[in-house]
């Protein structure tokens, strides 16, 4: 795998993520509901990973096209 500082699509998918869950506290924030900080905590790392566990890594052997795409046949 060529060593580059572009993010691979599941670390790209992970960040979002925990960007998206912010927004949200953020949001509910707005309608006068308390979020604790640790709630907020746990809700972006439980949904960064669940967001990194079902994003298909481009390198995973069933995936031959993103394979060629990066040149690892």
């Amino acid at each position: 795998m060529a060593n580059t500082a572009t993010p691979t699509p599941k670390v790209a998918v992970a960040g979002v993520a925990g960007a998206v869950v912010l927004i949200i506290v953020w949001v509910v924030g707005m309608f006068g509901v308390d979020v604790p900080a640790e709630v907020a905590a746990a809700a972006t790392v439980i949904v960064s990973f669940l967001g990194g566990y079902l994003k298909h890594d481009a390198t995973s052997p069933g995936n031959a096209t993103a394979a060629r795409q990066i040149n690892l046949d």
